[in-house]
This record gives C-alpha cells, sequence and structure tokens, in this order.
C-alpha cells in the first residue's frame, strides 16, 4: 500500500496517514523498493503468536465500554479472570491502542435534564429564523471566575527526558489556587462592554448595581433606537426579585432574551472567558498578587480584537442549528479542534477543507509530490532556544516568533514536528510545593539537624 500510494504521487505525510503508520516507515519501504532490496509485498508473519486474539479483542472492547474509567490494571484483573494464559498491563495497553481505544480527557458539556434538553430545542426553533443581523443586536453578559494559580492540567511545557525536575518544568501548587476573582463582563457584536470586577460573589444587590451602572449606559450608547436585546442566563442573582422589577421599569428601553438553562455552550461570552485564560497564562512574568490579576484581566480585556468578538456572535445560528440537529441530545459546539479530535485528522486538514469548500466547492485532496523543508538548522536552533527560554510557550507562539525573528512562516504543526525531532515534547508541569532560597536553607539544615 505504501509503495503504491506513493507510486500515484502522494506525499510521505498523506501515504503514513492512509496506511497508518509512521513517516519514517514510509521513507524507509519505499526508499528500499526504489533500490530493489524489497518487494511490493509483506513478509511473512515472523515472531511469537498474540496473547490475545480476535475473541480476547471482542472481550476486551466489551470490557472498556462496560466501563469507560477503567484503568489499564482494571482491565487486566478483567481479563485475567477465567483465564487459561494471564497478559500483562503493557500487553494490555499496546492491544488498546491497537483498537483505537486511547485514553483521552473527558468532554465537559453542562449537566442537561429532559426538561433541559426540550427548552434548548424549544429555544433553537424558536429563534431558528434568526441570522447574523438579528443577533447582532443582542449584548451578551455573563460571570466567571479567574484563579491566581490554575492547576487544571492544561499548561503543557518544553523539556527533554532529563529535565523533568527543572525549576522551570515545575508548577507549584498553593491552597485554594492563591485566591480568586469574579470579573462580569458584557459585549455584542458592536463593541466590547465593561469588565468589572467583583469584590467577593455576585448577589442581587451587586447585579443591580452593576445594571443601573454599566448596562444601562451602554445599551442607550450602543443601541439609540431602543431595539437592543440583553442576554443573561438563569443563575440566581439574575432572577430575583428586584432584577425583574429593574428590568421592568426599564423594558421600553431594552428588552431581555428568555435563555435556556444550562445552556452556557451557546453563550459566546464563554469563548472571551477563555481567550482571556488564554492570554494571562502566557505573560512573562505571571501575575504575582489578586491586585496584579485584576489588571492583567482587564488590559487582556481591552485588547480582545474586533474581529474576536464580532465573529463570535456571527456564530450564533450555527450554534442554534447544532443543537436542532442533535434534537434532544446535548449538542456541545465543535470548532475545527471539536471535529480534528473525533475524526481523527489534523486540524489543519480540516481548515484547509472548510476553506477549500468555501472557496470553490471542491474538498478533493489534491496529490503533490512533497516540498522542501521548510526551515534551516539554524532556524531549528532558533526554535530550541525560544522553546527554553520560555518553556510555556505554545506551537503558536513559536510560530509566530520564528517570523517574526526570520521572516519564515510555518504552522504550529511544523514546529511540532521540529520539536519533536529535537526531544523538546509538550509535557505536564510536576507539580509541587514551592519553595525558595530560605525554604531550601531552612530544609537543608533540618535534615542535616536531624
Amino acid at each position: 500500500m505504501i509503495i503504491g500510494f506513493r507510486a500515484k504521487g502522494g506525499s510521505i505525510s498523506e501515504t503514513a496517514e492512509f496506511v497508518n503508520c509512521s513517516r519514517a516507515a514510509v521513507v524507509k519501504v519505499y526508499r528500499a523498493w526504489q533500490k530493489g532490496t524489497v518487494q511490493n509485498q509483506r513478509r511473512g508473519k515472523c515472531g511469537a503468536p498474540r496473547a490475545i486474539d480476535d475473541r480476547g479483542e471482542r472481550r476486551l472492547r466489551r470490557c472498556v465500554r462496560a466501563d469507560r474509567r477503567a484503568t489499564v490494571e482494571q482491565l487486566t484483573t478483567k481479563m485475567n479472570q477465567g483465564a487459561t494464559k494471564s497478559v500483562s498491563q503493557s500487553t494490555i495497553q499496546r492491544t488498546l491502542l491497537r483498537l483505537g481505544l486511547r485514553s483521552r480527557r473527558l468532554v465537559r458539556a453542562p449537566m442537561l435534564t429532559a426538561v433541559h434538553r426540550r427548552r434548548r430545542l424549544e429555544f433553537a426553533r424558536q429563534y431558528s429564523s434568526w441570522t447574523s443581523t438579528e443577533w447582532r443586536q443582542v449584548a451578551f453578559s455573563d460571570e466567571s471566575r479567574f484563579m491566581l494559580h490554575r492547576t487544571d492540567g492544561r499548561w503543557r511545557i518544553r523539556r527533554e527526558t532529563s529535565e523533568r525536575n527543572h525549576p522551570a518544568t515545575i508548577a507549584g501548587t498553593v491552597q485554594a489556587g492563591g485566591g480568586s476573582i469574579m470579573v462580569w463582563g458584557m459585549f455584542s457584536w458592536h463593541s466590547l462592554g465593561s469588565l468589572i470586577i467583583v469584590e467577593g460573589t455576585m448577589d442581587q444587590y451587586k447585579y443591580a448595581s452593576v445594571l443601573a451602572d454599566h448596562v444601562h449606559p451602554y445599551m442607550r450608547i450602543v443601541f439609540p433606537q431602543d431595539d437592543g436585546i440583553f442576554q443573561q442566563d438563569n443563575a440566581r442573582c439574575h432572577t430575583a426579585a428586584s432584577v425583574r422589577a429593574w428590568f421592568e421599569e426599564h423594558q421600553d428601553e431594552f428588552t431581555v432574551l428568555p435563555w435556556p438553562a444550562n445552556s452556557p455552550d451557546l453563550n459566546p461570552i464563554e469563548h472571551l472567558w477563555d481567550h482571556l485564560d488564554r492570554v494571562v497564562r502566557a505573560m512573562d512574568p505571571q501575575p504575582r498578587n489578586l491586585a496584579q490579576l485584576a489588571t492583567a484581566l482587564e488590559s487582556a480585556w481591552l485588547n480582545i480584537p474586533e474581529n474576536t468578538f464580532r465573529d463570535l456572535c456571527d456564530s450564533l445560528p450555527a450554534r442554534l442549528a447544532a443543537v436542532r440537529s442533535a434534537k434532544e441530545l446535548s449538542a456541545v459546539w465543535a470548532y475545527p479542534t471539536g471535529v480534528s479530535d473525533e475524526l481523527g485528522i489534523a486540524q489543519s486538514v480540516i481548515s484547509r477543507l472548510w476553506q477549500r469548500f468555501h472557496d470553490d466547492g471542491n474538498v478533493s485532496r489534491r496529490y503533490s509530490t512533497g516540498r522542501p523543508r521548510l526551515t534551516t538548522p539554524n532556524e531549528d536552533r532558533y526554535l530550541a532556544v525560544t522553546a527554553k527560554r520560555n518553556r510555556r510557550s505554545t506551537a503558536s507562539d513559536l510560530s509566530r516568533q520564528l517570523s517574526s525573528a526570520t521572516g519564515t512562516t510555518i504552522s504550529r504543526q511544523n514546529v511540532h514536528r521540529r520539536l519533536g525531532q529535537i526531544g523538546l515534547y509538550a509535557r505536564r508541569p510536576v507539580k509541587c510545593v514551592p519553595l525558595t532560597a530560605t525554604h531550601c536553607r531552612l530544609r537543608l539544615a533540618w535534615s542535616i539537624g536531624v
């Protein structure tokens, strides 16, 4: 298959993706065939027989589907129960990978009851006729909490295998995340609103103050024809009697959009919160206290690009279409990243095919004869030095830095490949208690004294 696919003009990457093997295997087999050292056929089977036959694979698949959260150790125990020949955990792990049952993170989605699903579907059908023009008259709002030190597992750092305990590759842990800040914000297609730092927890009295001081002026300025629509979720502070009375007093100036419960995935402001979090976590140095965190959040909010929040507002028709297509299921809006994970295809392929479909209506993948290496050895060394200098830089950050420094523009997938070739893989930082120089000295003195 490798030789046939390459002979038809397929590139190395396309052949590896089609045959489901590594690029190195494609290069090795095709080069050997060109030299005449191998035939265009697979060699006969050799080595020991597989420890798990087809029947065992079907049983293993049933065990996984019965308990999706079972560990490899637990699956090994189940497979060895009543078996004449036991298998090891490594054998179970290899079999799972061969079956495509990889360990993945849970998809986070709101917990929806039958009533929630029905109301989401009714909401999606009620506003199915709305286009981007109507949604541009809606101002979206919500609260969010940001922790000073997040330990949610999102961070990745670049390190070699021997650098596990390097100080730059360790994520310090503190109690309660070192404190947190609650913020409230709003925006529409026309402009960003205010980002308010909320002291403590938002209650009906604080929310009433926000409505009077920020929501009311924003709606009067942005929608002078009194045709604006204000969106809020169903939090208790939003549905209090005093808050409802305030909206009734101003119903001639703007209306409130009825919002289905437990539907943050439909609110585009959730993506702005994620954008703020990514921007703040990419800052160097990081905020050291809550005051610096508040300043960083306000700065990141003011610098959100206009096309970012406008595109989010224009995505509402597609979000509601996803809910309608899923009927009463919990439809979570998926961007190219989610489609990539679901289909097992690189995100760049999804984006390229989607753009090609929009341009000329064609989604066929054209064959190519390959292309030369995009980076020089000096540029590869620059990537390695930059990645080690700021170990929390993402592939997108490194791609932008390389472009600004050398003028060479490469995709983040190419950055991943270059860093992988030099051993700088994206890994989770080691979590431990952060120690200052004084802490280290006292610990050493204590251990010597004991």
